[in-house]
């Protein structure tokens, strides 16, 4: 009796392992869920690759790192033919194309290194979802209406969106801090 007791509860802790996606990584090796929002060409053989990491809390080197290396492999499955890969780091996919938040990695495939350029990051500063969908419009606005006074396009669009100047000023300055935080000099 006792055999079989222990048996069905061995049998229940594996069973909640694999359903809890228990996996052999280290806790240094694993990074919240990510995805790649951009794969670009570029001639000479190499490539961009832009990623947008889900975490609702702070995301380290490390954890960028092991995410650079599956990209990295996405990329060259992709073409095996790149031989440098830098991969942008973004927390929203309303950043793609406009810097890399969280940091750069670039990989070179002829030494098999990894170069890693990830700002120090005060994560208090981060724009919340709201800011990001504010901010990410008022680009998309400002961007068409190329040519026109800065002042009357701010006017604008605060009128539509039933904002002060000062709020979307702010708004516009805490994103381009968050963008270029502490990034480190070669």
């Amino acid at each position: 009796m006792m055999k079989r007791l222990s048996l069905l509860l061995f049998a229940a802790l594996i069973f909640t392992l694999a359903a809890s996606g228990c996996s052999s990584s280290s806790k240094a090796d694993s990074h919240p869920p990510y995805s790649i929002a951009e794969l670009k060409s570029l001639p000479g053989s190499k490539a961009v690759v832009s990623v947008v990491v889900q975490s609702d809390t702070t995301v380290s080197e490390p954890q960028l790192s092991s995410i650079a290396k599956e990209a990295v492999d996405k990329a060259l499955d992709d073409d095996s033919r790149y031989k440098e890969i830098t991969i942008f780091f973004n927390d929203y996919p309303e950043f793609v194309g406009k810097g890399a938040a969280l940091g750069i990695i670039t990989y070179t495939k002829d030494d098999r290194k990894y170069d890693a350029n990830i700002p120090s990051k005060d994560w208090s500063k981060r724009l919340t979802p709201e800011e990001v969908k504010t901010w990410a419009s008022f680009a998309s606005f400002s961007s068409t209406q190329l040519g026109k006074d800065p002042a009357e396009i701010k006017r604008q669009f605060c009128e539509t969106k039933q904002l002060s100047i000062e709020t979307l000023n702010a708004l516009v300055l805490k994103q381009v801090a968050w963008m270029n935080q502490r990034f480190k000099t070669r």
